[in-house]
């Protein structure tokens, strides 16, 4: 895949090399390299506001990138195959990605606060029911009976 930068001076590609590379294009020139995949980079995006740029790879993973240092911010996995297509929501707050496995993926792309990061713990984790002897031995109330 390859895509303009934000200020269409620079295009970035992926490799079948698992890195991503950006390129000047008045003179062709090698901007930086992103490094991060373990496969072939199949497709690009940046978001809305151009500071987060993702991708997604053949090894099945989705990485959401700092544009400006080139760090990785995130490292999303759980498709079972190679990822065709990534995409932010309009927001920016959401990448969507396109796998091989032939399953769609939300992912947040947004920093978590604690709050939010809580209700989907409590939302998506499975947390067992503690037994009267752990809700004595930690006192946790209400305790059994």
């Amino acid at each position: 895949d390859v895509i303009y930068g934000p200020d269409e001076k620079t295009i970035i590609a992926g490799s079948n090399d698992g890195s991503i590379t950006e390129w000047h294009t008045a003179t062709g020139d090698k901007v930086r390299k992103f490094v991060g995949h373990d496969g072939p980079v199949w497709r690009l995006d940046l978001g809305p506001d151009n500071r987060v740029m993702a991708s997604g790879s053949s090894d099945g993973s989705v990485i959401l990138w700092d544009y400006q240092t080139g760090d990785v911010l995130h490292r999303m996995e759980g498709h079972a195959g190679w990822i065709f297509d990534v995409g932010f929501s309009m927001d920016g707050k959401r990448v969507y990605s396109a796998s091989a496995d032939g399953t769609v993926r939300e992912w947040n792309a947004s920093e978590w606060q604690l709050v939010d990061l809580l209700a989907w713990v409590h939302k998506n984790r499975y947390i067992r029911a503690f037994t009267c002897e752990e809700r004595a031995q930690y006192r946790i109330e209400p305790l059994c009976k």
